[in-house]
């Protein structure tokens, strides 16, 4: 039978272990969207990225739908990415994003 002494004694060194995390349940915040600059202090991947961006059309139309896939070498996993339409000025939020049925996030 555990002691509540040795119970603390296991647990209290587990508490430290542990790493602190902020999520936004409804999505990250406006600055972070509009700056396209993440709010978790880590570095970017530059000046060499090893990943690689695919679409399937270079132009777009109303209604019409395009492919975006992120790929990433087996050795270099990513946490994360953000992603923007923009109108041809760069300055306009364009579209919206659906994850297809099996995606991997």
């Amino acid at each position: 039978m555990w002691t509540p002494a040795a119970v603390r004694t296991l647990l209290l060194p587990l508490c430290f272990l542990t790493a602190a995390t902020s999520a936004y349940s409804s999505g990250p915040p406006d600055t972070a969207c509009g700056l396209m600059i993440p709010g978790h202090g880590g570095s970017n991947s530059q000046p060499f990225n090893p990943y690689s961006l695919t679409v399937s059309k270079s132009t777009y139309s109303p209604s019409e739908t395009i492919t975006v896939t992120i790929n990433a070498p087996g050795d270099k996993p990513f946490k994360g990415f953000m992603l923007q339409a923009r109108d041809v000025n760069g300055t306009d939020f364009v579209g919206t994003f659906q994850a297809l049925p099996g995606t991997k996030f």
